[in-house]
């Protein structure tokens, strides 16, 4: 598309003066100015439209203590023109060092205003003003295209392609937290020795604990560790062989081992800790406290021996000069002649698959909540792709459990993406309220990355510029998804700021997206237009078609692609291209017939043949 533009008409100024000699050759000497407009047509980007403007007056046009101002105004259809800029020439601006009038006094200037949609179909027009001696005259408001009548299109219309721009929202979800891990428990059989013994009795290899410790072994269970603590009591014969706890503790732990040989355990690997006691005063303290025969005086008694600082052999001779000594040996020794087995045995738990099945039937009512956990809900949760499923799960969680951050904010992301989903408008922006109500209630309880991301994609898909910007700039780190899920968004608000190379840098880091794909197809598109930059609309061209790629039903995709095709001048792109854009949305063929980005191909029959 052609980008410089010049008024090679004359400017016809002078017929709306009716006096004044000096201000009459002013403006008959302004019939040979060339202004220069570009681009042309007019391109909106950001929030407002912006041209360069240029304008060299012909030799000693500019009188001693004259001025000329050209307005510049744009005239929306049916409605009254609004000015936007204009070219001031002031005599004594224009003096050379000696103080003679420049040769060709010239003024540049970038004009900016503000876009309404009142302006898509607008004209630019200017209209002169001559000034001398306190008089002034106007021309009428002349067109553009009226005053270079060779072309009929100059300074009609505004070029909106920037406005093409699609919101992008990724939900992201934070992690349910549920780990599964073996628990363990444990399990505890006693095996009871002779006086100064360490042989396992036949009558022990029948008792209740060692019947016990057989259908555990025989069971397989899994099992961590098993620790066998040996110990005696506090008697002569016990404690002069100070190898009798780790004997009995050995002796425990072949006993073990034979019944494992016995069920043929092979590869189940079994970690066995011995831990002998010598020479403690605890289990007996603990024994002798929990005794219900003895007295608080004979306990007082006893506790002040063993506390007492001696030895053990020397207390223990104390303990025998007590008169509640046989009560001793009879009730509180024997019960210390031990080998203890502590089992580490992991704890039954349902397994994975068994957790989602039960969620589902507490999301169904079928079964209470309290037999799961939140984590447990939250992560039955993550494993169903169905996303009514989903929402029943956190609304489970919402309601009758603790009501966690996590639970709101992963609600609020199921209906964001039931909001893709949907082709009713009306659902789509309720579904999006929804989020953003979840989201909120989801920033109260924790401020986390997640939650505002999404809340931030949420605001933009309902165009709240504004609330999405505060909300994405309390996004503070962030992983997963939420870097791709930022930069996407950041990208999008970057191409309506006009900002089109921060774009490509930030849309380039915003995930394979195919929406983002598109966007950053769109920003080098744009950013070559603005620029003048053929290299980036050569992007361009690339890049819509990864974006084509990534999503074939992408109608806007297809036209983006015809306009760079155009940019480009290749006529059978552009009718292929919209021809296909047209046919995934019918729409568009309105919009290409008044797109100003195809005002060289509106002619051709390609085009017309396109848009059938």
């Amino acid at each position: 598309m052609k980008k410089l533009a010049y008024f090679a008409g004359t400017v016809v100024l002078g017929s709306a003066f009716l006096s004044g000699c000096a201000l009459k050759q002013m403006i008959k000497m302004a019939k040979e100015a060339k202004p220069v407009v570009e681009p042309s047509p007019l391109e909106l980007h950001g929030d407002s439209v912006s041209f360069f403007s240029k304008l060299s007056l012909p030799p000693k046009m500019l009188k001693k203590n004259s001025r000329f101002t050209l307005e510049v105004y744009s005239r929306p259809t049916n409605l009254e023109p609004v000015k936007v800029g204009e070219l001031e020439y002031d005599y004594k601006n224009f003096l050379d060092k000696q103080g003679k009038p420049v040769q060709n006094p010239t003024v540049e200037k970038t004009i900016s205003y503000f876009y309404e949609d009142k302006f898509e179909q607008s004209q630019l027009e200017v209209k002169g003003i001559a000034e001398k001696g306190g008089k002034s005259k106007e021309t009428p408001i002349l067109r553009l295209n009226e005053i270079d009548k060779s072309k009929p299109h100059f300074g009609r219309g505004t070029i909106t392609t920037s406005r093409l721009v699609l919101a992008s929202y990724d939900e992201n979800y934070m992690p349910h937290n549920f780990q599964y891990k073996p628990e363990y428990e444990p399990v505890y059989f006693s095996f009871y020795f002779e006086k100064g013994k360490s042989e396992l009795r036949k009558s022990e290899r029948k008792t209740e604990d060692s019947r016990k410790m057989d259908a555990f072994v025989a069971a397989k269970n899994a099992t961590k560790t098993v620790t066998i603590t040996g110990m005696h009591s506090p008697e002569g014969t016990e404690t002069i062989n100070r190898s009798l706890s780790s004997e009995r503790a050995e002796v425990i732990k072949k006993y073990y081992m034979e019944m494992m040989a016995k069920y043929n355990y092979q590869n189940e690997k079994v970690d066995f800790i011995t831990k002998p006691i010598s020479l403690d005063w605890t289990a007996f303290k603990n024994a002798v406290q929990a005794s219900t025969k003895l007295t608080e005086k004979q306990k007082s008694d006893i506790m002040a021996i063993v506390n007492g600082g001696d030895d053990f052999v020397t207390a223990e001779l104390k303990l025998q000069k007590l008169p509640v000594y046989p009560m001793l040996v009879r009730d509180i020794y024997p019960p210390l002649r031990t080998a203890k087995v502590e089992v580490l045995v992991e704890k039954k738990k349902m397994t994975e698959p068994e957790i989602v099945v039960l969620a589902q039937q507490i999301a169904k009512g079928e079964e209470p909540a309290s037999k799961l956990s939140e984590q447990e809900l939250l992560f039955a949760a993550s494993k169903t792709p169905d996303l009514k499923e989903q929402e029943a799960l956190y609304n489970v969680c919402i309601n009758q459990k603790e009501g966690s951050a996590t639970a709101y904010n992963n609600l609020g992301a199921v209906y964001l993406r039931m909001s893709k989903k949907t082709n009713d408008p009306s659902e789509r922006e309720e579904l999006i309220k929804k989020a953003i109500t979840n989201f909120e209630m989801a920033s109260k309880k924790q401020e986390s990355p997640e939650i505002f991301a999404n809340l931030a994609g949420a605001k933009l898909a309902l165009g709240d510029k504004a609330g999405a910007l505060e909300a994405l700039n309390k996004v503070k780190g962030g992983s997963g998804t939420v870097p791709t899920t930022t930069n996407a968004l950041k990208g999008y608000i970057a191409i309506t700021k006009g900002n089109y190379g921060e774009a490509v840098q930030l849309l380039s880091a915003g995930g394979d997206n195919p929406v983002v794909l598109y966007n950053k197809a769109l920003a080098y598109l744009l950013k070559g237009s603005k620029e003048m930059n053929k290299d980036d609309i050569m992007k361009a061209e690339s890049a819509f078609k990864d974006a084509i790629e990534a999503d074939k039903n992408n109608a806007l995709a297809y036209y983006g692609a015809a306009i760079t095709a155009a940019r480009l001048n290749k006529e059978q792109d552009v009718a292929k291209f919209l021809s296909q854009a047209v046919t995934l949305d019918s729409s568009l063929k309105n919009r290409a017939v008044k797109d100003l980005e195809f005002l060289a191909f509106q002619d051709k029959a390609s085009f017309r043949e396109a848009l059938k």
